[in-house]
């Protein structure tokens, strides 16, 4: 997938203001190790559509099952790439 230049400032961006305990693999990995989600109309949140049960310092739980992701850089790649 294709990142300008602007778009990769201001992903370097989010990563030097936040953890990441997976090394910020989504970005790293070209977008390829990235779990499914989808925009909620929150902003700052993505829906976590995997069926992974795995703890994620960024999931909250948001009532009848659904996970919501409140991670900076992954609600910026899911708003910016549609991914």
């Amino acid at each position: 997938m294709e990142v300008s230049l602007e778009q990769k400032e201001q992903i370097e961006e989010i990563m030097g203001k936040m953890d990441c305990p997976k090394d910020f693999i989504c970005y790293k990995s070209g977008f390829g190790e990235l779990p499914k989600s989808g925009i909620t109309g929150r902003i700052g949140f993505v829906e976590c559509l995997t069926d992974s049960q795995e703890s994620c310092r960024y999931g909250i739980a948001s009532g009848k099952n659904r996970r919501l992701c409140q991670c900076p850089l992954r609600y910026y790649i899911a708003e910016h790439f549609h991914v």
